[in-house]
């Protein structure tokens, strides 16, 4: 138990006057680093043994910068994905417009062939009458 929750605790059981310190202990033992989402301290240790030896304060703010580091590392790979997937949106949408020009050209090469065969069946059924 933290040195500074000890002695929360011990004034939330025996409230003595403290000229408004007592607030002030509820904020330090509130403050958000005691919420953050971090690793276990011994899976922390774990993978640093190097930092065994530190003091608690030294291993809560190693800890937290672990985690802003794994997280700036998130964020780094997450900003990439976006860029990809920026590139494959650009990408897809200039392959859809390709397809939508050369089904306009298959369209237009189909109609000509039908013409040109029409002639040649005119013309076969001419030398046919002929």
């Amino acid at each position: 138990m933290s040195c500074l929750l000890h002695i929360y605790l011990t004034l939330r059981e025996r409230p003595i006057p403290l000229f408004g310190l007592t607030d002030r202990l509820i904020l330090v033992c509130s403050h958000k680093y005691y919420n953050l989402p971090m690793i276990p301290r011994e899976e922390f240790l774990a993978l640093h043994p190097e930092h065994a030896d530190v003091s608690e304060h030294e291993l809560t703010v190693l800890r937290v910068q672990d985690e802003q580091a794994a997280r700036q590392a998130l964020e780094e790979q997450r900003q990439q994905l976006v860029k990809r997937k920026e590139a494959l949106v650009r990408e897809t949408m200039a392959k859809k417009d390709e397809l939508v020009k050369l089904d306009a050209e298959v369209e237009k090469w189909l109609g000509g062939q039908e013409s040109v065969r029409k002639v040649f069946e005119a013309r076969e059924k001419k030398m046919a009458d002929a």
